[in-house]
């Protein structure tokens, strides 16, 4: 989801997370835009994650824009820098890539124990035993 970041009437700057990354989604977000009445021009930044709406404020207003897209307007709170972090795929993917490395490195870590208490634990009763 993205957010109003700047707005003057007739004209709104979004950012949208993800859109650098992504031409597909850019490419369906042009094409959604220019399906409404009064839209003049979409400007997409992908380098910036940035959507820039020139709208005819006569036909259609911020709100209508916000909603058609699925993103906050600069009236509502502005997600939590957080949220923006985690609803990044490409972020998500490394934690669950991280996440299973570790998960690994502590497995080999809790078997290198056991098979090295259990090698102890033999070579002590054997010493015993000897």
């Amino acid at each position: 989801m993205g957010y109003s970041a700047h707005h003057v009437r007739g004209r709104i700057r979004y950012k949208i997370p993800g859109l650098r990354d992504s031409e597909t989604l850019a490419h369906d977000i042009h094409r959604a835009l220019q399906e409404l009445d009064g839209i003049r021009r979409v400007e997409i930044r992908p380098s910036s994650n940035s959507l820039i709406v020139h709208y005819d404020p006569d036909r259609i207003d911020d709100e209508q824009v916000a909603a058609h897209l699925g993103t906050r307007s600069r009236r509502e709170a502005r997600p939590h820098p957080v949220d923006r972090i985690l609803s990044d795929d490409a972020l998500t993917g490394n934690l669950s890539h991280y996440g299973a490395v570790f998960g690994r490195a502590a497995f080999k870590v809790a078997l290198q124990q056991a098979v090295t208490g259990g090698l102890n634990s033999i070579v002590r009763t054997a010493l015993v035993r000897g």
